[in-house]
């Protein structure tokens, strides 16, 4: 009998190609992926070559890790994540994959882009066929059960999604992100992956917020940063040439970051001076001594005997921001410790004050009164707090101002402890501030929607705690105290 085997057909080659791709990514990308140059309409294909700085990328990706991913522009990051969806596709039935876009134009966008590189496969790759009736305007279904779905950042899209994996295309750009996120974590459940690939767009916002965490590890996802290096083509040389072409260092470094902190970089008018805050951040910030109530409260320097504090104290006004204080020593200033929940309600945080006046001396205590300031107040009359600040009132009845307890912020008053505030922050050595978390919304501080605050998703609670204590350290100590501020029915009349 002959020893030789039969020769193999066209069709078992095929067939052994097909399984070749269906175990092996890397099989498939080098052989049958296709990348299309959304600028120049280049096309890159069949088989796609990774740079250097893609290959740890795409491991991850494939390996299930959550991830964060801040990057430059046009890093390919993108069609990458693409191409690892399509294949798991077309080669494992019964997946769904999905994309959350900032718009449903971007959503559309990516779907268009996944059946795009479908189309390119050779017919003995593309077996699955597009299931009539899943394959519409958000969704293309496949015949072997696996679905690509891509949708806006909506809470009525998303609420009833599930996936395997869910991205999140540029996150920074995203309106209100927080009302469709929990959603999203629903939607991949305790066994799926999330992830975040994002440019930055300035400081504050969700993904800046989320990266910062992420670097510090507290929360599920690891940080991923790619510079604009990771191109090839890209140096020094070509860095200057683009700089040279949009004349604007800080959005060059926002749009071609080489670190993280460049990326995350803010575009528009900020409040505090930003090289400033970097010279005070460098000599100030340390990690707390310790962190009491429940995490919420970080001490740098513990209460001693005889040293007067004051006490600034912003109410969260169920709107999603959060109950925040700042302890300062009257003498110098330096900010001893900070609380920050977004968890407290506003009756809560009456005894959390209290409890935290009564440790640092019986502190004098500044707590805004604007919205649920009101509750938080009459928790501390109630349990006679006895060191708390009043503004002057005026009563109709009685035709004079009367004492009411709290802070209160508005269009006259907001303005001069900004600049109070402000003044003081001058001095790199003055008052000192040890918080990172501070640093990070002062940063943010700026110029949006007519009014000095934080962007739009980020926060500034301890900014305007910051600023509420030296008002009070400005009322004891008589350092440029300004002038008394009556109200009526909530409006300025002396």
């Amino acid at each position: 009998m002959s020893s030789q085997q039969p020769a193999l057909s066209t069709q078992d080659w095929l067939d052994l190609d097909y399984l070749a791709c269906a175990r092996d990514f890397a099989y498939w990308l080098a052989h049958y992926a296709w990348i299309k140059d959304e600028q120049s309409g280049e096309l890159i294909g069949p088989g796609v070559a990774l740079w250097d700085g893609q290959h740890a990328y795409v491991d991850r990706y494939l390996g299930g890790e959550w991830l964060i991913v801040g990057k430059a522009r046009q890093l390919g990051l993108s069609w990458l994540a693409t191409l690892v969806d399509v294949w798991e596709l077309m080669f494992k039935p019964h997946t769904a994959n999905a994309v959350i876009a900032q718009s449903d134009e971007w959503a559309m966008f990516h779907l268009e882009r996944a059946r795009w590189v479908y189309e390119q496969q050779p017919p003995h790759i593309r077996r699955s066929k597009p299931l009539i009736g899943s394959d519409n305007k958000h969704v293309l279904g496949l015949s072997n059960g696996s679905r690509y779905l891509c949708f806006p950042p909506t809470f009525k899209q998303v609420r009833g999604l599930t996936a395997h994996r869910i991205r999140l295309e540029e996150l920074a750009f995203w309106d209100s992100p927080e009302k469709c996120y929990t959603a999203i974590l629903g939607a991949v459940g305790d066994h799926g992956q999330v992830v975040i690939i994002s440019t930055g767009n300035g400081e504050g916002g969700m993904f800046n917020e989320m990266y910062i965490k992420a670097q510090g590890g507290k929360v599920a996802f690891a940080p991923m940063f790619l510079s604009w290096r990771v191109r090839p083509g890209r140096d020094d040389a070509w860095y200057a040439a683009t700089l040279a072409k949009s004349n604007s260092l800080p959005e060059m470094q926002q749009e071609y970051p080489d670190t993280p902190e460049q990326m995350f970089m803010a575009s528009g008018s900020k409040y505090f001076d930003l090289p400033l805050l970097t010279i005070r951040a460098e000599r100030l910030l340390c990690a707390p001594l310790r962190v009491d109530m429940s995490g919420c409260l970080s001490v740098y320097s513990e209460c001693v005997k005889g040293t007067a504090y004051v006490i600034g104290a912003d109410v969260a006004d169920g709107g999603g921001d959060a109950c925040a204080a700042s302890v300062k020593r009257l003498d110098t200033g330096e900010t001893v410790a900070t609380y920050l929940s977004y968890e407290s309600g506003a009756d809560e945080y009456g005894d959390t004050l209290h409890a935290l006046g009564k440790r640092y001396n019986w502190a004098y205590l500044g707590v805004e009164r604007n919205n649920n300031g009101a509750a938080t107040l009459a928790i501390l009359l109630r349990t006679q707090y006895p060191n708390l600040y009043y503004h002057q009132h005026y009563d109709p009845a009685a035709a004079k101002a009367r004492p009411r307890a709290g802070w209160l912020t508005d269009s006259n008053s907001r303005p001069v402890m900004l600049g109070d505030y402000r003044r003081v922050m001058l001095d790199p050595g003055a008052c000192a501030v040890h918080d990172a978390e501070t640093y990070r919304q002062q940063r943010a501080f700026g110029y949006y929607d007519g009014k000095w605050q934080a962007p739009k998703g980020d926060h500034d609670d301890l900014v305007i705690a910051e600023c509420i204590a030296q008002e009070m350290r400005q009322t004891l100590a008589g350092l440029g105290t300004q002038e008394i501020i009556v109200y009526q029915d909530g409006q300025r009349i002396a």
